[in-house]
């Protein structure tokens, strides 16, 4: 009755219900006597060293007992074709069928079968992330005026900001942005001519500009240095690299400093007269540089 009323069964239970059973069928094949041997009359059936006999009813009784909880057992672990099947459980076992895979060959795993779909407790998958492609290329290989140098440094910088933005999707960020900044100020910008040299007239930083131009070169020197500097901190340093880095932070400060003394064609800032040492109305006014040496008091 208790079969019938659960749904599921442990296998250590059905394990327990077999071996109920062998013992059930033992006793009973041991108490079985012939019953016309014996009086009909309790008076005359033997007191000692014999068992009382059962009756042929029990014997049915208890076949049919066995018998049930054997299709019962077989309902519950058989696959769905084999449960009007009579064979018993440990013919199941024996067998190569969903049944046996299931809980015999593992005793106690039964908490891990699982019944129904666990598909819904899954989730959402993770939405993978946006890649945006990096084309280092935009950045000219050479460039002889400010027009092509301000267009250089904004690729530069737009180059930069992917790369930053996409640490997790693309691998040695902060390598490839050294590596691109240090190319550009090295080998791509022609570096500013002294101020005695003859030929100083002639340098691309020299000539007429607007002043969005300057601002715009300007703005774009300063941001490709913050990525320089977050990318030169977050490496390891050897000795040609610590080389690299003064170079190509001398070379931004000798490029920044030859355009913010460009005095603009349109509207001249006057910022840019005070480090020339002018003034649009006079006065004793020199100009301001800056040196690398040693800090002197």
């Amino acid at each position: 009755m208790d079969l019938h009323s659960v749904p599921s069964l442990t296998p250590s239970d059905a394990y327990l219900l077999q071996i109920a059973a062998k013992q059930l069928s033992l006793s009973v094949s041991r108490s079985v006597l012939d019953p016309q041997s014996f009086p009909p009359s309790a008076s005359d059936a033997p007191s000692s060293g014999f068992e009382v006999a059962i009756q042929p009813q029990h014997i049915q009784h208890v076949h049919a007992l066995l018998d049930e909880m054997q299709l019962r057992l077989h309902e519950i672990y058989a696959s769905p074709n084999l449960c009007t099947n009579t064979q018993t459980i440990q013919s199941t076992i024996e067998s190569n069928s969903l049944a046996s895979s299931r809980w015999m060959p593992y005793p106690l795993f039964d908490r891990l079968k699982r019944d129904e779909s666990v598909e819904h407790l899954a989730g959402g998958s993770k939405v993978p992330p946006i890649y945006r492609p990096v084309q280092l290329t935009l950045v000219a290989d050479r460039v002889t005026t400010f027009e092509e140098a301000a267009t250089a440094l904004r690729h530069a910088d737009h180059v930069c900001q992917l790369l930053a933005y996409q640490q997790a999707t693309i691998k040695n960020t902060y390598a490839l942005r050294v590596a691109l900044i240090q190319h550009l100020f090295t080998a791509v910008l022609p570096i500013p001519l002294p101020v005695d040299h003859p030929k100083k007239a002639q340098c691309c930083w020299m000539q007429p500009m607007r002043y969005e131009t300057q601002l715009d070169i300007l703005r774009s020197i300063m941001l490709l240095g913050r990525h320089f500097a977050a990318s030169a901190l977050s490496i390891k340093v050897t000795r040609s690299f610590d080389a690299t880095r003064i170079l190509t932070m001398a070379c931004m400060a000798a490029i920044a400093d030859a355009v913010v003394r460009v005095k603009a064609c349109d509207v001249p800032s006057l910022f840019s007269y005070h480090m020339r040492g002018e003034g649009p109305s006079g006065g004793p006014l020199s100009p301001f540089a800056f040196e690398m040496g040693e800090v002197r008091k």
